[in-house]
């Protein structure tokens, strides 16, 4: 039989999961930062810098700072172009998006998991026997 969990016991519960949630929330917001980056690097700020697709035109030989660089079809980019300058925004924009996406998915499991737990408590009240078969967690 579940018995009805003491507001100390539902704070330790509902700070445990939000442990949880946030170590999730946090990986998968990692992983679609490195994957949004990759997509912004290699299809919609095609001309920043990649030594795998361009060839150094003019390069500073004591610091080694590309100033310039040529694609495949011989079209030449400095770090003045119109895509390579706008790819520090571009990342800014991934990086708003996501930390909006992570706090409203942070938030709507947190509460799914509190009206998750008031719906087990008010069963335990009503039906016990319902309560043992259907816990939340």
């Amino acid at each position: 039989m579940t018995k009805k969990l003491t507001p100390q016991e539902k704070n330790e519960t509902v700070k445990r999961v939000e442990r949880r949630v946030l170590v999730i929330v946090t990986l998968v917001t990692l992983a679609a930062f490195w994957a949004g980056l990759y997509a912004l690097q290699h299809w919609v700020f095609r001309d920043y810098y990649d030594p795998h697709r361009h060839v150094i035109v003019e390069q500073d030989p004591e610091t080694l700072l590309v100033y310039s660089w040529k694609d495949s079809e011989g079209h030449v980019f400095t770090r003045n172009s119109p895509t390579v300058r706008l790819f520090p925004y571009g990342i800014m924009v991934l990086l708003l998006a996501l930390i909006g996406m992570s706090a409203k998915l942070s938030s709507s499991l947190k509460h799914y998991y509190l009206s998750r737990l008031e719906r087990e408590e008010t069963a335990a009240e009503a039906e016990p026997a319902y309560a043992r078969e259907h816990r939340a967690f």
